[in-house]
């Protein structure tokens, strides 16, 4: 039986106060992307311009880390792994 992740959209965020609104069209995934980060954007570019990758998701969900929870930024799936 194969266990596979499937996350398809991201957690939906208020802008948070002071941070810039990043928008860009992704062509792998077909759909805008909304960041607040500039890290966060340029991460995004790695991605969409790495033909390894197979399908990402910006923002998937929490990690549970101890007490506290943390943003995931990305999920990516590559072709061979």
């Amino acid at each position: 039986m194969e266990h596979s992740l499937h996350i398809w959209q991201p957690v939906a965020l208020a802008r948070p106060r002071g941070a810039h609104r990043l928008e860009a069209f992704s062509l792998k995934l077909d759909r805008r992307l909304t960041f607040y980060r500039r890290a966060a954007l340029e991460q995004w570019v790695l991605l969409e311009a790495d033909p390894r990758t197979n399908h990402f998701c910006e923002r998937p969900g929490f990690i549970q880390f101890g007490e506290r929870r943390y943003l995931a930024e990305f999920w990516v799936r590559y072709l061979d792994r």
